[in-house]
């Protein structure tokens, strides 16, 4: 049988936020059907997860009911693709929003959090298959957990 390792130590959470501009008078997920949506490229594979956390809404799929999605490297990015009008919204991860907002005061004025999600656990799970011996297991699960945390896998 598979068997499942822990790629990083502790409890690590976070919440998906999904951003507008304060200008938009959007109250509803349904408002913002046909727009761009700014998602940072490690959310691409799911995406759908994402917005169903963030929304509490399963049944959207993102790549129809969005007009086009502008890939975006990080959160600063996604936001700048706003401020640009190159995007309409953006779902990025709050503690990176509130870095952003730290150092650009004037975000607060400009953006707001339209749906934000409840405590997300963040701690990546690999699948691994049955062809390892426990020592081979335990120094793999060793090495995972040893990997340098970034935004780009938070």
């Amino acid at each position: 049988k598979p068997f499942l390792l822990p790629v990083r130590k502790g409890k690590i959470t976070h919440c998906k936020v999904l951003l507008i501009p304060s200008h938009l008078k959007v109250k509803d997920i349904s408002e913002l059907e046909g727009k761009r949506l700014a998602v940072l490229t490690s959310d691409l594979n799911s995406l759908e997860e994402q917005l169903s956390l963030v929304t509490s809404n399963a049944s959207i799929d993102p790549h129809r009911f969005f007009g086009s999605m502008v890939k975006a490297t990080s959160t600063e990015s996604a936001i700048s693709s706003m401020r640009l009008k190159l995007s309409d919204c953006a779902l990025v991860v709050l503690d990176s929003f509130e870095l952003v907002q730290q150092k650009n005061p004037d975000l607060g004025d400009q953006l707001k959090i339209l749906y934000l999600s409840p405590p997300v656990p963040n701690s990546p799970i690999v699948q691994i298959g049955e062809r390892m011996t426990p020592g081979e297991r335990s120094n793999l699960q060793t090495a995972l957990l040893s990997l340098a945390e970034s935004e780009s896998n938070n």
